[in-house]
């Protein structure tokens, strides 16, 4: 069997073997509470780092606070914990008849994963500037299911605007 004809198969049974695992694990998922993604760790952990409380202080339970680890109610400046930042929703609907394709980069050349239906309401986790649709270069991450991006120009806001990734 020459390697021409090897690479193909290969690539066939792993494909199948990946939408068999997939389609048994949906069921399961469904039910599960969904895990929190990569890049929101990165930015929560980040937030945590630029918002520690470094002033030296001592905790309620007589220890020196070195600000990396507080144990007693959080932070004590008390802008981590009660920061209405941290869990801000983003939402929209989608506009375009035709139903918006939802890309794995914020440009048009990138691989389409879903069509949006028309009127469809999205969740939105951020914004940035990408390729241009319609003269508008501003994409959205959204986060319905799979994470994906649209363009701006084909969905209008709820609400507040989305913050920047």
């Amino acid at each position: 069997m020459s390697l021409r004809h090897t690479l193909p198969c290969t690539g066939t049974a792993l494909v199948a073997g990946m939408l068999i695992a997939v389609a048994s694990a949906t069921p399961a998922l469904a039910h599960a509470p969904a895990p929190a993604p990569a890049h929101a760790l990165a930015l929560a952990h980040a937030h945590a780092h630029a918002h520690a409380d470094t002033d030296g202080d001592w905790d309620d339970d007589g220890r020196f606070d070195d600000g990396r680890f507080d144990d007693d109610s959080g932070f004590e400046d008390g802008r981590f914990g009660d920061d209405s930042r941290d869990d801000r929703r983003f939402e929209g609907r989608i506009t375009s008849r035709d139903g918006l394709a939802l890309h794995t980069r914020p440009d048009r050349g990138s691989r389409i994963i879903r069509i949006a239906p028309f009127g469809e309401r999205v969740h939105i986790f951020c914004k940035t500037s990408g390729a241009r649709v319609g003269g508008n270069p501003i994409w959205y991450l959204l986060t319905d299911g799979t994470w994906a991006w649209g363009a701006a120009r084909h969905i209008d806001i709820i609400g507040r605007s989305p913050r920047w990734c």
